[in-house]
């Protein structure tokens, strides 16, 4: 996912937070690293809210904040303030207000229910709530849940390999922010499981654990196209820069509908396109060590979440439960 993806994604659920009564408190242990080593009164708030988020950057222009340079506080990552600036340039590498393209060119070509299985577990638990409801002596092992979970598994296993390969992807933002809002809505109580590991991925998974994938877009490229549309950018990336498109295209509980959108034409156009297993079979990917990898990382960096967000310690062992069940592929009740 993209800054700006991921900006858009995570303001939209921002904008349903709810105001709590109570006051922010810097740590004890915090210091500076700047000329003025004491935080102004009036930003300590912001200041706390940065460290406790686990942010890179503070961004202002305000000068007692400017003076700081860089914020360390025990347990928490450094925290850098910088002014609007240079943060545009040298880390947004925004130039004149456009993007600076990326050297680095695409391994590979995401399309959208690909990165959905990997940003939100929703088909999986409406499954898992839909079987349920309609047999109560069913448990993960049943066909219908297994569909998804294995596909759940898979999406898990392809982010694995982007990240210990060091892999940049390519594909539309916006589409895949509009369907998860719509899939996984920060609204609604009986939407919480799916909001929950939305943001659980967005700000603990994909920034600690798989920092090495690049997952990349242009946000004006789908800014208002949707449908086949959509899908046509992929097609055409693919074929721009000659690399395969990973897509479920076609694929469905009840099998391949080769006539779908992407399918039909891929095949006629002559592009790679592989589903995320063929892909990982072909680049004879043992997840093993990575699996390991994955949950020392997780390990390591869920206390200092957990001490800034306490309220996403139950999220954290009910998804880390369901993680090692799928790097086991281990179903049974």
């Amino acid at each position: 996912m993209t800054d700006d993806q991921a900006a858009e994604l995570l303001d939209a659920y921002g904008r349903q937070a709810e105001a709590i009564s109570g006051m922010l408190a810097l740590p004890a242990g915090w210091r500076s690293v700047g000329s003025d080593p004491a935080v102004p009164t009036e930003d300590v708030p912001i200041v706390s809210a940065a460290l406790e988020g686990g942010a890179d950057y503070i961004v202002s222009d305000d000068a007692g904040l400017l003076e700081l340079k860089t914020v360390s506080v025990a347990g928490f990552q450094p925290v850098q303030v910088v002014a609007p600036g240079p943060f545009s340039k040298q880390v947004l590498q925004l130039e004149g207000g456009q993007a600076v393209p990326s050297p680095v060119k695409p391994s590979a070509v995401l399309d959208t229910n690909v990165l959905l299985a990997i940003y939100s577990w929703h088909d999986l638990l409406d499954a898992m709530e839909r079987t349920l409801g309609q047999d109560p002596t069913a448990n993960l092992t049943h066909a219908d849940i297994q569909f998804w979970a294995q596909r759940a598994r898979a999406a898990f296993i392809l982010a694995l390999f982007f990240n210990e390969r060091r892999w940049a992807t390519w594909s539309p933002p916006n589409e895949l922010t509009r369907t998860l809002m719509s899939k996984a809505p920060p609204v609604g109580e009986e939407h919480g499981p799916k909001s929950n590991f939305v943001r659980l991925f967005v700000y603990f998974i994909k920034e600690k654990l798989l920092p090495d994938w690049l997952a990349g877009g242009d946000r004006l490229s789908d800014e208002s196209i949707i449908g086949n549309g959509v899908d046509e950018l992929c097609l055409n990336a693919a074929t721009e820069h000659s690399i395969p498109l990973v897509s479920w295209d076609g694929h469905g509980p009840n099998g391949l509908d080769p006539q779908k959108f992407i399918s039909r034409e891929a095949r006629e156009r002559g592009i790679d396109l592989v589903t995320p297993e063929e892909l990982l079979s072909r680049e004879k990917f043992d997840p093993t060590k990575a699996v390991e990898r994955f949950f020392a990382r997780w390990d390591r960096h869920a206390p200092v979440y957990i001490f800034g967000n306490p309220g996403a310690r139950e999220t954290l062992e009910y998804f880390q439960h369901f993680y090692r069940r799928m790097a086991e592929d281990d179903w049974i009740p």
